[in-house]
């Protein structure tokens, strides 16, 4: 009975130091799992011209945390496109935007919801 409590003991203490030197191959695989997850980012949908200085500077600051985010514009990748696309609402997607690039589509939704009602126009409420 004590030889066999320390042997599993040793046994514990060996298998604990080779995880520890060597890494769980458990973990690694779900490490692995992690990364090829899609991840939509939390920011409310664009949908009307309301949410647009909104939607744009939590683009910008989500484009620019994870280095996809160059000067003024989303730098071309797969990734932005993604997050640029999944961020809009399904109204306000285009077929164009299939073939567009990260700064066409960008440059087309502010064209399309950057001017508030009444801004440019003569018509003031107060």
């Amino acid at each position: 009975m004590v030889l066999r409590f320390i042997f599993s003991f040793f046994q514990n203490l060996f298998r604990s130091v080779k995880y520890s030197i060597m890494g769980d191959s458990n973990d690694v695989s779900q490490a692995d799992f992690k990364i090829n997850q899609v991840i939509v980012p939390p920011i409310p949908k664009l949908g009307d011209s309301q949410m647009f200085w909104t939607w744009r500077m939590l683009i910008k600051a989500y484009l620019s945390a994870i280095g996809l985010w160059s000067k003024n514009y989303p730098k071309e990748s797969a990734h932005t496109k993604f997050v640029l696309l999944s961020t809009v609402e399904m109204w306000v997607l285009r077929k164009e935007y299939d073939d567009m690039t990260c700064k066409c589509i960008f440059e087309d939704l502010e064209g399309r919801y950057s001017s508030s009602f009444g801004r440019n126009s003569g018509d003031k409420f107060i």
